[in-house]
């Protein structure tokens, strides 16, 4: 990570990666999924991975939702709520003109392929009112 994080959003970014093994350049959507079910390998070595790549790894804040409401610990939360590993690959939502999908297209998009949806306002109140524990 950086040593001043002046993002923003205050996202915990880290080096980027590939996966270095039976992969090729690491853009295409083959190597990218490798590399994320790679990275999220309890017995995978730091010696797998080439750096930079095209996977983007963040760190979790410690508390989850109710410390910082981002989309990193949301995704983390769930697979704690969920009783799975802490393991978690997020993307954006690109429309066909290119913007990133916000709420109110995903809510389009969630009817339209009958896909539930939650927002990370509806996760944090459910955590909460279960006194959720969100350490790693």
């Amino acid at each position: 990570m950086v040593e001043n994080n002046t993002e923003s959003l205050k996202t915990a970014y880290t080096i980027s990666t590939d996966y270095s093994i039976g992969t090729i350049t690491g853009i295409s959507a083959a190597d990218r999924s490798a590399t994320i079910k790679a990275m999220s390998n309890p017995n995978a070595m730091a010696s797998e991975f080439s750096k930079p790549g095209h996977i983007f790894p963040l760190h979790y804040n410690p508390g989850g939702v109710l410390k910082r409401v981002g989309h990193t610990e949301a995704s983390v939360d769930f697979c704690k709520l969920s009783g799975k590993e802490p393991v978690a690959a997020i993307s954006e939502i690109v429309l066909d003109d290119g913007r990133m999908a916000r709420r109110d297209d995903l809510k389009i998009l969630s009817k339209k392929w009958g896909i539930k949806m939650v927002t990370i306002s509806d996760l944090n109140f459910q955590t909460s009112k279960i006194n959720f524990k969100h350490d790693v």
